[in-house]
């Protein structure tokens, strides 16, 4: 995905939605929109952390709903007013998130997550959480299974850093 006359689209949603399962989304630098993930398992791999940005303006940069998916090279960013999730919300699916950066995430309300998993799996192998969260919940993590290796969470006032309900975890 691109918009350079050459890649097959320039619409990162087009691009998922025709995607057939175990498809690799190769996505250049630059800031694209909020993607939605529904129809097939896929991988969205950008051109690195700060490279490549996912945006959701006015909700998450990435909802995932019932399927296998794996982030890779990207930075997530977003804003959220309550009951909203700001950068990544996991509804009964896994997904694996490696080398991903949240950033300059603007939320207000309460609740508001971060990232939230409802169901599914969550692995992480590379996750940086920086700045803008002044109120909230980086994570949650309701029935799901976590783990969790090479994460950092800086720059932020955030009400709860991590809350798990039902969740099988490991952190390391």
């Amino acid at each position: 995905v691109c918009d350079d006359g050459v890649a097959p689209y320039t619409d990162l949603q087009t691009a998922v939605d025709d995607a057939e399962s175990g498809a690799r989304i190769r996505v250049c630098a630059g800031t694209w929109g909020a993607v939605y993930v529904d129809r097939a398992a896929v991988s969205i791999v950008g051109a690195g952390p700060g490279l490549t940005v996912l945006d959701g303006r006015s909700g998450a940069a990435v909802v995932i709903d019932g399927q296998t998916v794996t982030l890779e090279g990207l930075t997530l960013t977003g804003d959220a007013t309550s009951e909203q999730v700001a950068a990544l919300d996991v509804r009964d699916a896994d997904v694996a998130l490696t080398d991903v950066r949240i950033a300059d995430i603007d939320v207000t309300g309460n609740p508001v997550y971060v990232v939230r998993v409802d169901g599914g799996t969550l692995t992480v192998d590379g996750l940086h959480v920086t700045g803008g969260v002044t109120n909230g919940t980086l994570v949650s993590v309701s029935g799901a299974d976590l783990q969790v290796r090479h994460a950092t969470f800086e720059q932020s006032e955030a009400g709860a850093f991590l809350v798990t309900r039902d969740t099988n975890a490991e952190i390391s």
